[in-house]
């Protein structure tokens, strides 16, 4: 991460954002992810200030955590290129309303997929669960 810098935090709240987009989660899902009940405190760290216009900063705890956050998922990048290359050259990557993989939601999964795909680009991404019809609206 950033590192102690012109008397910066360790963590500024512009990357505390940058990160959360990077792992493809939602504000409410970095929460739940860092066990932080209050989704209201995580936008107060990416602004930098409080409620009350204090300056505010992302604790050292928090940012230890994003950075264990983004080395899993470089992880999961590593393993869901392996495993395709390895196979049909394909990832595939959980719906937005399938179950949790590994404890993670189907966002995480297409960010870590995307990026795999960046690196070997003879792989693709496809769905691991085939479409619902009648999720589509068509009668069977």
């Amino acid at each position: 991460m950033s590192g102690e810098t012109r008397g910066l935090p360790v963590m500024t709240g512009a990357e505390f954002a940058g990160w959360r987009q990077w792992l493809g989660l939602t504000t409410s899902q970095l929460a739940a992810q860092l066990g932080i009940r209050d989704e209201k405190r995580l936008r107060e760290w990416f602004r930098g200030w409080n409620q009350r216009g204090r300056v505010i900063t992302v604790p050292d705890g928090v940012a230890k955590e994003v950075a264990e956050l983004v080395a899993e998922q470089e992880q999961d990048v590593a393993d869901l290129a392996a495993e395709a290359l390895v196979g049909d050259k394909v990832i595939r990557v959980p719906r937005e309303n399938d179950p949790l993989r590994d404890g993670m939601p189907a966002e995480w999964w297409m960010a870590a997929a995307v990026r795999a795909r960046r690196q070997y680009p003879e792989l693709r991404i496809d769905w691991a669960t085939p479409i619902d019809e009648t999720a589509r609206g068509e009668k069977t």
